[in-house]
Formats: structure tokens, C-alpha cells, sequence
């Protein structure tokens, strides 16, 4: 039976996603402070991270097919319900609990996420005003007198003397 293996993927899934919430909270500090070096080497700590979460769901996807499905057919059947189902006794309860965990760990990343993803726009748009206020628009790069007599202007001629 594989079922150690799933429980083996999912605490590895499980430690990896509190990782990327601890990733996501210094996130939040880098952009409050401003400070964008920090900022990128935490974005790409956070690659790392997604990386070794696809490959520990890779891993639960074997295990979860060799536990529901020794002999390798139908593979769209996979699920971690299927393997709640399936398991028994104290296997059964600690899956159950990982899951939970799971899903706890990635609501509160996704809302941490959320978060981040404001504070960088709110700071993208104090960026834009701050530049909007620090170079003025103006209306015509030509300079141009308003409301003044055009004094060397030619008046306009016909071909055709309608005097003569």
C-alpha cells in the first residue's frame, strides 16, 4: 500500500505552502519598506518554492494512482477524496487532517496574496500621481499668443481685383 507515500506528498505539499505564507509575509514587509531588491529575491525564493510544490503533487498523483489503482487504468479517477475513502483507521484520520491543514494553509496564503497584490497596485498608483504632479501635461508643445491681435498677418488676397 502507498498510503505512508500520500501522507509522505501531502506533508511535504503541506510545509511547502507554510514556507510560501512565510515568503508572503516578508513580501509584505519588502513592499511597505519600499524595498525592491529584497522584494525580487523573495519573488524568486517563491519560484523555488511552486516548482517543489509541482513536484511534490506530482509525487502524490503516483502514490494516490498506485494506492487507488494498482494496476494503472483510469487515471482521471484520482482523487484525495478517492484515497479518504479508500484509507482506513488512523491512515485514514491523518489524510483527513492533512487535507484540512492544507486547505487552511492556502486560504490564508491566497488571502496574504491578495493583500500583496494591493499594496503594489496602491504604490503603482502613488508612483503615477507622483509623476502626473512632477511633470505637468500641457495642452500644446507649440507656444502659441492667445487672445492677441495678429498684427503681421497678411490680409487675404484674391486672384480676381474686384476693384479694377
Amino acid at each position: 500500500m502507498s498510503v505512508p507515500q500520500i501522507i509522505n506528498a501531502l506533508e511535504d505539499i503541506l510545509n511547502l505552502h507554510r514556507s510560501l505564507f512565510q515568503l508572503a509575509l516578508q513580501k509584505t514587509d519588502h513592499i511597505k519598506q519600499n524595498d525592491i531588491e529584497q522584494l525580487n529575491s523573495v519573488i524568486k525564493d517563491e519560484v523555488k518554492h511552486i516548482q517543489a510544490v509541482m513536484r511534490a503533487e506530482k509525487d502524490l498523483l503516483t502514490a494516490a494512482g498506485a494506492f487507488l489503482n494498482p494496476e494503472g487504468q483510469d487515471e482521471n479517477q484520482l482523487s484525495l477524496t478517492a484515497c479518504i475513502h479508500k484509507a482506513q483507521g488512523n491512515e485514514k484520520e491523518h489524510i483527513i487532517q492533512l487535507k484540512l491543514n492544507l486547505e487552511n494553509e492556502i486560504d490564508a496564503l491566497k488571502q496574504r496574496n491578495d493583500m500583496n497584490q494591493q499594496l503594489l497596485e496602491q504604490s503603482m498608483q502613488f508612483v503615477t500621481m507622483s509623476l502626473d504632479l512632477l511633470s505637468p501635461k500641457l495642452d500644446s508643445y507649440n507656444y502659441e499668443r492667445t487672445n492677441q491681435p495678429k498684427e503681421f498677418e497678411q490680409a487675404e488676397r484674391s486672384v480676381f481685383d474686384s476693384k479694377a
